[in-house]
């Protein structure tokens, strides 16, 4: 095989370095601009993981779960019956 250099191609190493050089020439103040407006964000726009969140039907990802594996199962008895060790 050919040596990818020699078809014209940059290294690894040059577009790492390109890459470096366009970092450090952004403007420094804009990533801290950023910064301060997440640091600002009102206790209201923070999800707390803890509360269980209903979409528009009111429905839990718990019943969306519910209702593909009926779907898959052909009616969701099955995994009833598996865990109580009762046969259809």
């Amino acid at each position: 095989m050919s040596d990818p250099s020699d078809q014209g191609e940059p290294t690894m190493e040059e577009i790492l370095a390109s890459i470096r050089k366009i970092i450090s020439e952004d403007d420094p103040e804009a990533g801290a601009e950023e910064v301060s407006t997440a640091e600002e964000a009102a206790p209201d726009d923070v999800l707390e993981l803890t509360e269980r969140v209903e979409d528009e039907a009111g429905k839990t990802e718990e019943d969306e779960i519910d209702a593909i594996l009926a779907s898959v199962t052909g009616g969701g008895d099955e995994m009833e019956n598996r865990d109580t060790g009762a046969a259809r």
